[in-house]
């Protein structure tokens, strides 16, 4: 059972900028955005999650994304690609368990790379990575101002634990709460940069587009992770 929550718009008051900055190591599989426009991009899609092994891992979770959820928004590959992933473990992040999508971004570069940079730095310390140059798109969402998300800003205002910087449990178990109930997405303080804002969808059509707009470099030192535009 949630509890009662706040809802807002994604509008200025948010998103200084009017959209929602998201990083990724590369575009999505030239299959999905060639399919996203045919007559049935669902069932292609299916198809090709069933038929071709690379892909599989890209699209194994077309399944999970309703009918009414599609989207045809511009870009609609670069929303489409978190949710379409084949469901595992591996996929986790705050607000799922790995069994669904979510796409992330933030009010601003400076914190989508604290974010990115975060986990980034997690991953290569633990694999014991080498030195190394990590580029990766920005890309520019436009958020519906019409369907509002839950809004988890304000001292207090978050459930205990949801926003934990160790552990994501609680996260985890509120965010699937959230999808269960059909809200469109969350807003929260970044527990990565004072100041900064979070964004998560659950629902595709929550961004009516998504554009590559230029790249930046995360650099591994073998340590940390440093940003370069």
């Amino acid at each position: 059972m949630l509890p009662a929550l706040t809802t807002r718009p994604l509008d200025a008051t948010v998103l200084a900028g009017g959209v929602a900055v998201r990083l990724v190591a590369g575009a999505p599989p030239a299959a999905l955005l060639d399919a996203l426009y045919g007559s049935d991009a669902r069932v292609a899609l299916a198809v090709l999650a069933e038929t071709d092994p690379v892909l599989r891992r890209a699209l194994g979770g077309v399944h999970l994304v309703e009918p009414g959820d599609w989207p045809t928004a511009a870009g609609a590959g670069w929303i489409l690609a978190p949710f379409v992933r084949a469901p595992g473990p591996h996929t986790a992040t705050r607000f799922s368990d790995g069994s669904y999508g979510v796409w992330y971004g933030a009010a601003d570069l400076v914190t989508a790379q604290a974010e990115v940079g975060h986990h980034l730095a997690a991953y290569l310390a633990k694999t014991e990575a080498a030195p190394a140059r990590l580029p990766r798109r920005v890309l520019h969402a436009v958020p519906s101002v019409d369907r509002p998300v839950v809004d988890l800003r304000g001292a207090g205002v978050a459930p205990a634990g949801v926003l934990d910087p160790l552990s994501y449990a609680a996260a985890q178990a509120f965010g699937a709460a959230c999808r269960r109930a059909q809200h469109w997405g969350l807003v929260w303080p970044s527990v990565r940069r004072e100041g900064g804002t979070c964004i998560g969808v659950l629902r595709p059509p929550m961004l009516v587009s998504c554009t590559p707009v230029g790249a930046t470099t995360a650099e591994w030192d073998g340590r940390v992770v440093a940003w370069h535009d």
